[in-house]
């Protein structure tokens, strides 16, 4: 689920971005991974046709994305019909803002820039690392992948010296593109809101008497620490004294799961309840990712007050005080993540203690604490760079 199907407010004090000094946004945000450029265009249309003549007049701003290879024509179109309205746009997706070269259209475009990952060049040299040492993770794509690398970073990074205003997802984002080139001054770090549906108090079940339960939700993959999650667990080897479920597609070789070890079994993609359903009968989440912006199933498995081991790698660490509603451990590091289970094994009521801060992290940071925290990020941001065009 995209973290931006919301509606924002913001307040800007400069006469650059609307006349009263009142920006209005009506968010929309098309889900990434949706190829059809029939159901995106309906979706605009629909968000347009909700902004009524005034609140054009006002600066309504409808925010739009699409990643698919047709984007720039549907943006031109777009345009077109904000251009109708005198809308003034912002955008607050990665991409499209400078190839569509705005100011040359005669647009005075605030330019929002949305960094839900951590920089490619980070992610592209871990991937490499991890491939060296386990050369049955290589793809046969992976030789096109390096040869497009980068002209797309070129990209990205030109989009980001054009960026106004730069938001990620976690501090850990937030560094990786300051590392990268961003401007500390325009780039702004907004952890994502945990789920609604908070598990009650009463409900969170102690367990210490039965086998450990371990969970695994998402891809099984590289990128995720999969073939480091079977590893630790092979070395654990805790016998009949610990389980782990593994829901989510399956993105490692078969050759890494011929000899997956004793204990693990894999129940594949399932919906949202049966999940959620699993979360309040387990004892730990582990998300052991060498790489990931944020990670919301660290906020999901929070919501049901489970515990979460993850890494320095994840986003959602921000949220994770370690000792207290999970455990944060080095990325990559085998021993690390053996240890960690290990703990949890032998401290099964301290492990038992943590399902209430794991509750209480959730009950307070939720998605309107979210929203509160991107307008603030936005608004500062606004004025920053207007300073900036002044001076």
């Amino acid at each position: 689920m995209s973290c931006l199907n919301c509606r924002i407010e913001l307040t800007a004090r400069s006469a650059d971005h609307c006349a009263d000094g009142i920006v209005r946004a009506e968010v929309f945000r098309a889900i990434h991974v949706e190829k059809s450029a029939e159901l995106r265009t309906r979706a605009v249309d629909a968000a347009l046709d909700g902004a009524d003549g005034a609140a054009a007049d006002r600066g309504r701003v409808l925010i739009g994305e699409a990643r698919c290879a047709d984007e720039n024509k549907r943006f031109a179109l777009i345009l077109r019909k904000l251009l109708k309205r005198r809308a003034k746009l912002f955008k607050f997706q990665m991409g499209v803002l400078c190839r569509l070269g705005l100011q040359s259209l005669g647009i005075a475009a605030v330019r929002i820039l949305d960094f839900p990952s951590l920089n490619s060049r980070q992610f592209e040299t871990l991937q490499r690392e991890q491939k060296a040492r386990f050369p049955e993770l290589a793809t046969l794509n992976d030789a096109y992948f390096a040869r497009k690398f980068e002209a797309r970073q070129a990209r990205r990074d030109g989009e980001m010296a054009l960026a106004d205003v730069i938001i990620t997802n976690s501090s850990l984002t937030r560094r990786s593109h300051i590392d990268g080139g961003a401007d500390p001054g325009k780039t702004f770090a907004v952890p994502y809101g945990a789920p609604a549906n908070l598990a009650a108090e009463a409900d969170l079940q102690s367990r210490p008497n039965l086998p450990l339960q371990a969970i695994w939700a998402g891809t099984f993959s590289v990128r995720k620490g999969a073939h480091l999650m079977l590893d630790a667990w092979r070395r654990l080897d805790p016998g009949k004294a610990a389980r782990l479920d593994v829901y989510g597609a399956m993105g490692l070789p078969p050759s890494l799961l011929e000899n997956a070890p004793n204990g693990t079994r894999f129940r594949g993609s399932v919906p949202q309840a049966e999940l959620l359903a699993a979360f309040d009968t387990s004892d730990v989440l582990v998300f052991p990712t060498l790489s990931d912006g944020f990670g919301m199933v660290v906020t999901e498995a929070f919501s049901r007050g489970l515990p979460v081991i993850t890494t320095d790698q994840a986003g959602a660490a921000d949220l994770v005080e370690h000792g207290r509603n999970g455990l944060i451990i080095p990325a990559g590091d085998v021993d690390a993540l053996a240890d960690a289970l290990r703990w949890c094994l032998d401290n099964r009521n301290r492990l038992a203690e943590m399902r209430h801060a794991a509750l209480d992290t959730a009950r307070k940071w939720q998605w309107s604490d979210y929203r509160q925290a991107l307008r603030e990020a936005v608004a500062t941001g606004l004025a920053r760079a207007s300073q900036r065009r002044r001076g």
